[in-house]
This record gives structure tokens, C-alpha cells and sequence, in this order.
């Protein structure tokens, strides 16, 4: 599972800011859009896969069901193959109770979410709209914040994963320290492939060790949001030292999992992991909190990473 990525098994597509949802519930700091309700009453409706895709269900999706399901981030999959949609559809007609379970689970969990959140971290997470999606199993939660602030998250992923409800808090909490990070210092608000490989590894590490604190049981796999994951070896870290300060989309994309494919030597999918590891030793060895080390100028992190990694422990 990627956070925030754009890897999936049928294929990968980029999300752009698009129209948003006209109906939902206010709380305490936020409310809570249901996007994805119109995909799961599709679903539910079909008796069977081949149901689901009988010629004029299938148009009446990819024309009306698509758009108002995933309208969040813009990600209507309009652009998408019929191939894509048929596969998308096929996955999720067996997980489609579960999308319903977690759909009406997050309309009343994002509250509790929310406070949690901030009796660890008091001040700086804004007021912001969270989006129960599709995804186009892109992913199971992403943060937006350039113009305004988004908790989106993609329910047709999550139900694939099946994501457990511990799981999907800490998933939760990394996405609403994105949020606080970008709020608190808004040279950190733009796009991951906007960044050098400092802010990206900084950005996402800070995400990663604050939902560790919230979730002090959870695993590194449950941390970084990766099965395969492992602490970074001298090699690894070596490479993405060497490439601290590129700007390169390709280097940013390979690192981070969003495309396997990107021009770049940097291992593929090891940003999570590097930059967690990286910003809780520095944040640990000088005893600095999440929220603080947010606050840190972008023109800094890359000299703080490069002089962590050169020292005996990241050596």
C-alpha cells in the first residue's frame, strides 16, 4: 500500500484538482463529503460481476456513477480505457459490503480521528473537508492542500487492502499531519513532484513519524505504508544522499513509488522508509517534536539530512 501514490495493478493515472462535492455534515474543524455512495449502490444493485457490466449499467458508470464518485481530486477516470474500468469493476464487485462497512465506518469515524490527532498536536491542523472517494485504487488516502485543505480518502482501495481500523487511523493521521505540515509552513503546500528530494524525504518522514507516536504499536510496514518494508540499507542511503538536492520529477517519482518506470537510478519506492528513518533520528537526537520540526525552513532540511546521513549512525 502507497500513501498517497499513483501505483496500482491496472495501471496508473494522475490526479488533478477538480470539482468538489455539494453535500455533507459539519463537525469540529472539518466535515465529511460521501463521494463514494453512488459507486457502492452500483455495485450493490448488480447481481453479478457480468451484471455489473451489462452494456447500458456500464455506460450509465463510466458516464454518471464515475464522475460523482471521484470527483474529489478531480479523478473521474474519464480518461480511462474501457479495460481499466471493466478490471476496476471486477475487483471491487467482491469487496463492494466492504466498501459500504467502510463508508458509513468513516462518517463517523473522521471526527474521532480529528481529536486524537489533536491532543498529541494541539494547534495547526486547519479546518478541512474530508472526501470519502474512489480512487481508481490509486490511493488509500491523500492529503491536498495548495488552495484549500482535502483529506481524501480513496474507500475503493482501501476496501481492496482490506485496511483494518487501526490501520485506517494511522493512515488517518499521517494524511492530517500533511495538512498541519502544509498550514504551519506553506513553502511545503505544492505537490510531491514540485519538491527536491530533501523536502519530499523530510515532508513525508515528518508524516511518518508523527502517526508512529499516535500508533506507538503499529510496525515499520504499518508506518510507511509498505508490506515490503525494511530499514534502509548503507547503499540505499548512500544513493539518496548523493541526490538530496535534485529537483528532478523523475528522482522525486521513482523515490516516492509513483512511477516505476521515471528516468532515475534512485531505488524505487524507498522515500517512505528513508524518510522516516532519517527524520526520527534527527528529531529524537535533538529532541525536537513533529509540530516544531514542521516549522523548519525548506532551505535547511536538505543540509540537515545530508549531515545526519554523514554521521556515524547514518553512515
Amino acid at each position: 500500500m502507497r500513501r498517497g501514490g499513483f501505483m496500482t495493478s491496472l495501471g496508473s493515472l494522475m490526479c488533478v484538482p477538480g470539482l468538489l462535492g455539494a453535500t455533507g455534515a459539519p463537525f469540529a474543524g472539518s466535515r465529511t463529503i460521501d463521494d463514494v455512495g453512488p459507486l457502492i449502490d452500483y455495485l450493490r444493485a448488480a447481481r453479478s460481476i457480468d451484471d455489473a457490466l451489462q452494456p447500458a449499467r456500464f455506460l450509465r458508470l463510466r458516464t454518471e456513477i464515475v464522475p460523482r464518485s471521484c470527483s474529489a481530486l478531480g479523478s473521474d477516470l474519464g480518461g480511462a480505457s474501457t479495460q481499466f474500468l471493466r478490471g476496476w469493476v471486477t475487483l471491487l464487485y467482491p469487496v463492494r459490503e466492504r466498501m459500504g462497512d467502510l463508508r458509513d465506518g468513516l462518517i463517523g469515524a473522521t471526527a474521532e480521528y480529528r481529536a486524537i490527532f489533536e491532543r498529541r498536536f494541539p494547534s495547526g491542523l486547519p479546518h478541512y473537508t474530508a472526501y470519502l472517494s474512489a480512487s481508481g485504487l490509486l490511493f488509500d488516502a491523500v492529503a491536498y492542500s495548495k488552495d484549500e485543505y482535502r483529506l481524501i480518502f480513496g474507500v475503493d482501495k482501501l476496501a481492496v487492502d482490506a485496511v483494518s481500523p487501526d490501520h485506517l487511523a494511522l493512515v488517518a493521521h499521517h494524511e492530517m499531519f500533511h495538512l498541519l505540515h502544509a498550514a504551519v509552513n506553506r513553502d511545503f503546500a505544492g505537490g510531491m513532484l514540485e519538491k527536491s528530494i530533501a523536502e519530499a524525504l523530510w515532508f513525508e518522514g515528518l508524516a511518518c513519524y508523527a502517526s508512529s507516536l499516535l500508533h506507538p504499536g503499529a510496525s515499520l510496514a504499518q508506518i510507511v505504508g509498505s508490506p515490503e518494508a525494511r530499514e534502509p540499507s548503507r547503499q540505499v542511503l548512500r544513493r539518496v544522499q548523493i541526490a538530496l538536492r535534485s529537483r528532478k520529477r523523475d528522482d522525486v517519482a521513482r523515490l516516492f513509488g509513483m512511477d516505476e518506470r521515471a528516468s532515475s537510478l534512485l531505488p524505487f519506492g524507498a522515500g517512505y522508509t528513508v524518510g522516516y528513518t532519517l527524520v526520527r533520528r534527527y528529531c529524537e537526537a535533538h529532541d525536537l517534536d513533529p509540530a516544531s520540526a514542521a516549522r523548519l525552513p525548506t532551505g535547511t532540511v536538505a543540509d540537515l539530512l545530508d549531515a545526519g546521513l554523514s554521521s556515524p549512525l547514518g553512515a
